[in-house]
């Protein structure tokens, strides 16, 4: 089905396939990319993929291809999400609370760290967040291959930010953002310029 919805770009790689079971039934199962599956850049770009049938992971694959069939009158399917982190809009919200999240427990003297590995960081707002985090004691490790926008070093930081770039033969193109939690991870892998 070809959805065209002006002024939208939809840069996600997101795939459902419903398959009828031997007892009559359907399961899901979803492929998902921060790649472009072009067959001359695969060769420079490095990416992540996920082939799953979680069916909690599906249910958010639903909520946005519903999103991209009604996208004048079906916001909330995105807001419904609980796994996949939609972008532009939601993405920003999600984030900045998974890095207060860290805040609040480096303030309790708990593991806090984490690290982003992404294009560019220039965001404003999340800059001070990362360096609201930086004051309070989280460990930042960022990757960043492009634009940069952040201090590394400064006196109130209680560790300072390390963050190196990737500028190399293979084109870093994939997203990964890492947050500890405590002593639990949270991993989220991702385009942000999805729908």
């Amino acid at each position: 089905m070809l959805i065209e919805i002006p002024g939208m770009k939809v840069h996600s790689k997101i795939y459902v396939i419903r398959k009828r079971t031997n007892d009559n039934n359907f399961v899901q199962y979803g492929f998902f990319s921060t790649g472009n599956l072009n067959e001359k850049t695969s060769k420079v770009y490095a990416d992540h993929c996920l082939l799953t049938s979680n069916q909690k992971i599906m249910s958010d694959a639903n909520r946005m291809f519903s999103y991209l069939e009604q996208p004048k009158t079906g916001g909330g399917f995105l807001k419904d999400c609980k796994y996949i982190i939609p972008s532009p809009h939601i993405v920003k919200k999600e984030m900045l609370q998974l890095i207060d999240e860290e805040i609040r427990q480096a303030r309790k003297k708990k593991p806090a760290a984490i690290t982003l590995k992404m294009n560019s960081l220039s965001d404003e707002e999340m800059i001070q967040k990362l360096y609201e985090a930086a004051r309070t004691g989280v460990q930042l490790k960022l990757i960043i291959r492009g634009i940069f926008c952040m201090y590394s070093e400064h006196k109130k930081f209680e560790v300072p930010v390390r963050a190196i770039s990737i500028v190399d033969e293979y084109l870093e193109h994939a997203r990964v953002w890492i947050f500890t939690t405590g002593a639990k991870r949270k991993f989220i892998y991702l385009r942000p310029t999805g729908c």
